[in-house]
């Protein structure tokens, strides 16, 4: 039976449970973390089962609504800060037929970041693909890999590892942005740095996290903004999955800037100014990683690092968590053209049809789409389009004093 048939078949089987486990670890964080927590929110109304264990003892059960976010204190010994730890991963799972949405949080004082966790899929492949994406200043950056099943076979360079379900793999390195990870099953992998300066040496320093996701499920076109309540620009790395990867960049329609990268794994780093609205277009699947400057540039909020999604995951309709504890908190919506009808987007009960219209150009005459902002406040909160067949992208963020954190509001994790 070749992959795509084992795919098919096991499509059939869960198409009634939908996205319903999920493996997550914590990285390591600047001078350890002080608090790490899970969020989680059901996409169905009605009270919704969910179940927290780790190989080591910890157990948790509660349940999710859509309408108040569900908070799992997890024991600050789950940070993973050596290759010595390798029972760290923690296992969500939630009796659903809509799905559930779950993001991570590490928490310290100053170095504060968090992520979106990705469901642990099985996708039409014959091996899964990883690539490490961070920022490193003065402290290595590093892999967290959580096994998604037994008898795991994963590759980094020449190192070989066998997982099994829930066991963890710890990795780091100076030269990190463009390392390979293959594997026979899916994975887990969290990438991040303890603490580190964007740019360099501008202050503070900040931890940074994300889940990356398979190459699979990378992608061609993205739009891209700066975030709400900046004034310092953005930073950016784009990844290459393939050998001889056109790039094309085209900012507030002046023009286009073209990068080749030349090998798989290869990456080009770009800053844009505030208030920039770019598109992103490549002839071969890509990863963007969008990053926030520290608090001596902005004034608030240090570094964190959020997965930019490409159009092709962009989703119709969004549960997403907005965390507690940060003054400025804000989404950012982006439509592509044919699917922009402000009257028809809904955040929560509002639509977009006082917002803010910014336009995105991919060259001097063609328009890749609009991006709206929206303040928004902790809790969950919903993002859909009236029209089912209509797609919007989502990122959420917060700032607080010396800390941030930012990710993706979903994807909609249909492999390409």
């Amino acid at each position: 039976m070749n992959p795509v048939q084992l795919f098919s078949i096991l499509l059939a089987i869960s198409s009634a449970i939908a996205h319903q486990e999920y493996l997550i670890a914590f990285g390591k964080n600047h001078e350890g973390s002080e608090s790490l927590k899970i969020f989680i929110s059901s996409i169905e109304p009605g009270p919704v089962a969910i179940s927290v264990k780790t190989l080591t003892g910890f157990n948790f059960t509660g349940f999710a609504t859509n309408h108040e976010i569900l908070q799992v204190e997890i024991p600050t010994s789950f940070e993973v800060r050596s290759a010595n730890e390798s029972n760290k991963g923690i296992r969500v799972t939630a009796e659903t037929q809509s799905g559930i949405v779950v993001n991570g949080l590490n928490y310290g004082t100053g170095t504060t970041d968090a992520f979106l966790a990705l469901p642990c899929d099985w996708l039409p492949v014959e091996e899964y693909e990883y690539y490490g994406l961070a920022y490193a200043s003065h402290s290595l950056s590093h892999f967290v890999i959580v096994g998604c099943e037994n008898n795991t076979v994963l590759q980094i360079g020449s190192e070989i590892v066998e997982l099994n379900k829930m066991e963890t793999y710890f990795w780091e390195s100076h030269s990190f942005t463009g390392t390979r990870v293959t594997s026979n099953r899916p994975l887990a992998v969290f990438v991040g740095n303890p603490c580190s300066f964007v740019p360099r040496d501008d202050g503070y320093c900040d931890h940074l996290t994300e889940q990356v996701p398979p190459t699979a499920l990378w992608g061609k076109r993205f739009m891209i903004a700066s975030f709400a309540g900046r004034a310092s620009g953005e930073l950016y790395r784009i990844l290459a999955s393939k050998a001889s990867t056109s790039v094309t960049v085209n900012c507030n329609r002046i023009n286009n800037t073209i990068y080749t990268l030349a090998q798989a794994g290869s990456w080009i780093e770009f800053g844009t100014p505030t208030m920039n609205y770019c598109s992103i277009t490549s002839d071969k699947p890509i990863l963007v990683m969008q990053f926030t400057l520290g608090m001596s540039l902005d004034g608030i909020g240090d570094p964190s690092m959020i997965t930019v999604p490409p159009t092709e995951q962009y989703k119709h309709s969004y549960v997403f968590n907005v965390l507690p504890g940060f003054l400025q908190q804000s989404i950012s919506i982006f439509v592509t053209p044919e699917h922009y009808q402000p009257q028809n987007i809904f955040v929560d009960n509002t639509t977009l049809e006082n917002s803010t219209r910014n336009t995105v150009y991919c060259s001097s005459v063609e328009i890749c789409g609009y991006v709206a902002y929206a303040n928004i406040t902790p809790g969950v909160h919903q993002l859909h389009h009236t029209d089912a067949l209509s797609r919007v992208g989502l990122l959420v963020y917060g700032f607080d004093g010396a800390r941030s954190y930012g990710y993706p509001g979903g994807l909609s994790l249909q492999s390409k």
